[in-house]
């Protein structure tokens, strides 16, 4: 549903949520909408690439989570066909939600070691612009067991509203939940540059009824970052940042350092008469008791 030529009015657009299977180290993309009111001067654009920062409506239904996304913070990032860097694991979320369900479940950490990470279910609270009404739905939060994480598992206490930041890495088809893994200091592993090889959107898949469409040539790829209540979508890409300057120093000799703070003091030219010292006044004294 777009606006009239030259008029204001919601748009919606169709795009997919990439990552990679826990299971199957396949990457898989979901497609979702995303909304935005504007105007067609400022509407997404079909085989582009944008970084998007909304609120992730996804509810526990056979039916295609929708992203009301805000279009002045809407940024152009590239071209699909020659966006060459993976999209998975890339939709980043900040829930907020209360505690419903939490259980431990063995996993594996970094160089396959085993650990237990902690499942968390939040249920999240939002306003869907379509209904116009309250939307309650929930989704699953892996918080890896490691050393750092592993030591706030007693934060996430049931009846408890608390924020976990992370990325969206799976979906539930039994639970139709979304899962998300919170975001730890260690890299997230991702498949090489696409180089051309295999499909724009490998597993592609839509929820609820109705087929997937062509969208290699009809859909913007959209990084969507969401959040269950106030979300900023974003693409994690860690491009490379600016050569910072260097930290060392040149030690200045305490002499000329003393100088500067000197010459920096004496900056106005004193038009005071000399202060007269302690032996020179006391010399003046004697010689006016004596009357010379």
């Amino acid at each position: 549903m777009a606006a009239g030529e030259g008029q204001f009015g919601q748009f919606s657009y169709n795009t997919t949520i990439g990552f990679t299977d826990m299971m199957t180290g396949e990457e898989s993309n979901i497609m979702v909408r995303v909304s935005a009111y504007g105007s067609e001067t400022t509407a997404l654009l079909p085989d582009k690439v944008y970084i998007l920062h909304g609120r992730f409506i996804a509810c526990n239904e056979d039916t295609a989570p929708i992203v009301y996304f805000e279009q002045d913070v809407t940024l152009h990032i590239g071209d699909s066909p020659t966006y060459m860097s993976s999209l998975a694991n890339k939709v980043a979320v900040n829930g907020l939600g209360i505690v419903i369900n939490r259980e431990e479940v063995p996993g594996i950490g970094l160089g396959n070691t085993s650990q237990t990470d902690l499942h968390v279910t939040l249920r999240h609270s939002d306003y869907d612009n379509a209904t116009r009404a309250r939307v309650d739905f929930n989704m699953i939060y892996i918080i890896p067991g490691n050393k750092m994480l592993g030591q706030t598992f007693p934060l996430a206490r049931m009846g408890k509203e608390i924020t976990i930041y992370g990325y969206i890495c799976g979906y539930s088809n039994d639970l139709k939940t979304w899962i998300a893994k919170q975001i730890t200091n260690n890299p997230v592993p991702v498949r090489g540059a696409a180089a051309g090889i295999g499909p724009r959107r490998p597993g592609l898949r839509q929820l609820g009824n109705g087929s997937p469409t062509n969208t290699t040539t009809n859909t913007p790829e959209t990084p969507v970052r969401s959040g269950s209540s106030s979300q900023t979508i974003q693409s994690e890409v860690g491009i490379g940042g600016q050569p910072s300057g260097s930290n060392t120093q040149l030690e200045i000799p305490l002499e000329e350092a003393e100088a500067a703070e000197l010459a920096a003091d004496n900056m106005f030219e004193n038009t005071y008469g000399k202060r007269p010292t302690a032996k020179v006044s006391v010399s003046d004294g004697k010689k006016r008791a004596k009357g010379i």
